[in-house]
């Protein structure tokens, strides 16, 4: 019955997703355009358009296209799957329904096949191999030690391998080897803005393209291709654009007067006449205003990239909340020890103030009653400011397999 009844409540789910988000958008006033998206540099643009703004998107669908002048661009087009024709070894890799399939295909699949070999060592992989081995699927996870789950603490990638099963002999091949970003019909050579690898969008510290005016966040610009650091880095990014100078336009206006403001014995503030002269005034304040402080240079937005510290926003997002749906779970948020250590703090034993300390859940009453072993733990890394002050800069946390 399942069967039969997945495919409609899969749509259903999806017309609801893109409904929910419609009305966000339309909830907080942006405006949606749906179609091909083309970054133009201004050599493609009218003359008498350039002065609209630095740069512009061109938005395409089968009858027309509109050019929508922007201060800034952020490039949020995600990724696909990787499918190559051949694998390292130069072997074939004869990408087949319901025999060799990416991970897009792995989600149409109506019969549950009765082993799997998954080819990769990310996010997806991993996640896909413990969800097939819940449902009793014989799963081997085939990856280079280096590539398994490589941002991960050592002590999580342990774990976690220590407690995935093994099998071999396989009736269906998931390859997870990697994405490629959704990048070739946006106009990135012509629009200035360099790519790497997989056709990922170059970005520096502060999520900047090689064109000062276009930023890049998630999975477009590689791994880790985790929600949580996508929508980070767009909060990143748009408090960098918007909440400062927002902020500085704040104070301008509270601190600009206008004629208005000066006859405050006119009980009506002043006359129609000089009302108008004052809103012109204004006006013309607040246009030299956006030319300098909203705009800026590109040198002084580059410097503006860091924090109080120097820290980039690149830097203030690495350490975003992930969770994985492995089996166990796991989560982790700010540094693992290994970043820790590669950042100059060292342990307290060696003379530094990194300290580390572990929750175990067989220790704790909630983790005895639901059968939870040894394996599960909280672990904290801290930073010893003083005697009796310490630091959390990171929490990993694996899951009991039971609890």
């Amino acid at each position: 019955m399942w069967k039969l009844r997945f495919p409609a409540l899969r749509a259903q789910a999806e017309v609801l997703q893109a409904a929910e988000t419609r009305d966000r958008l339309a909830k907080n006033l942006i405006d949606l355009y749906i179609g091909e998206a083309e970054i133009l540099p201004q050599s493609k643009r009218p003359k008498e358009e350039r002065q609209n703004g630095e740069i512009a998107v061109r938005v395409c669908r089968p009858k027309a296209c509109i050019d929508i002048p922007a201060h800034y661009v952020c490039v949020a087009t995600g990724s696909r799957p990787n499918r190559p024709p051949k694998m390292r070894s130069g072997s074939r890799l004869p990408f087949m329904k319901g025999v060799v399939v990416d991970a897009t295909e792995m989600g149409t699949i109506t019969d549950l096949p009765n082993a799997c070999a998954i080819i990769g060592g990310g996010v997806i992989a991993v996640e896909y191999a413990n969800v097939l081995a819940g449902l009793g699927v014989g799963v081997s996870l085939l990856c280079k030690d280096e590539e398994f789950m490589p941002f991960l603490s050592e002590e999580l990638r342990v774990e976690l391998k220590q407690r995935m099963p093994r099998r071999l002999r396989v009736d269906l091949v998931l390859y997870s080897g990697g994405r490629d970003a959704n990048t070739e019909t946006l106009g990135c050579d012509a629009a200035g803005v360099d790519l790497a690898r997989y056709g990922r969008v170059k970005v520096d510290g502060s999520f900047r393209t090689s064109n000062p005016r276009v930023y890049a966040i998630g999975d477009v610009t590689g791994p880790p291709g985790l929600a949580s650091s996508a929508q980070m880095g767009g909060r990143a990014v748009a408090t960098y654009l918007f909440n400062d100078k927002m902020q500085k336009l704040k104070q301008f206006m509270l601190e600009t007067s206008t004629e208005m403001e000066d006859v405050v014995d006119d009980p009506f503030f002043a006359a129609e006449a000089e009302s108008a002269s004052g809103a012109q005034r204004t006006s013309e304040q607040l246009q030299q205003y956006e030319q300098t402080a909203m705009l800026g240079s590109d040198d002084s937005m580059a410097d503006a990239a860091g924090g109080a510290e120097g820290e980039s926003l690149f830097e203030r997002v690495a350490g975003a909340p992930l969770t994985l749906w492995t089996i166990p779970e796991i989560s982790s948020v700010g540094l693992t020890e290994e970043q820790a250590f590669a950042e100059g703090m060292r342990k307290a034993s060696q003379g530094g103030s990194m300290v580390t300390g572990y929750a175990y859940f067989k220790d704790i009453a909630r983790g005895r009653l639901s059968g939870g072993d040894a394996a599960g733990f909280l672990k904290l890394v801290a930073r010893a400011d003083g005697p009796t002050r310490h630091v959390v800069v990171g929490v990993q946390i694996i899951d009991s397999p039971r609890s």
